[in-house]
């Protein structure tokens, strides 16, 4: 997150996931923060609908600390 945001001069980051269990707490210990979740969005490994969590970082928050 920091290089991409210091030595390439992303403007923003994104990650998504449909397993919030495990990924949504690195994402936000990452500093991201929850844009959205789309309900029944995508297929996931055992062929059922599943949600997908979208979050986000922005270097003009990342930057400030």
């Amino acid at each position: 997150m920091d290089h991409g945001f210091t030595a390439l001069h992303l403007h923003k980051i994104c990650a998504e996931t449909i397993d919030p269990a495990a990924s949504v707490p690195l994402m936000k210990k990452l500093g991201m923060r929850e844009e959205g979740i789309f309900r029944q969005h995508t297929l996931g490994p055992d062929g059922a609908w599943a949600d997908l969590y979208w979050y986000a970082a922005l270097g003009s928050e990342w930057l400030k600390g």
